[in-house]
């Protein structure tokens, strides 16, 4: 997916959660190596949790 559209900044604070920080690599982002999108959280940086 190219990122032109996605901004930088947007991305960034959202992946602040992850485990793992993706970056574009020449306008795109690389496919994750496992199963799925690749995402996981980071339990460290989750400060509390909310039943829906």
């Amino acid at each position: 997916m190219p990122v032109r559209g996605v901004g930088g900044k947007i991305n960034h604070n959202i992946q602040w959660f992850y485990r793992d920080f993706y970056e574009p690599v020449d306008g795109y982002f690389q496919l994750p190596a496992g199963p799925g999108f690749g995402y996981e959280l980071d339990p460290n940086k989750i400060v509390r949790t909310k039943e829906l």
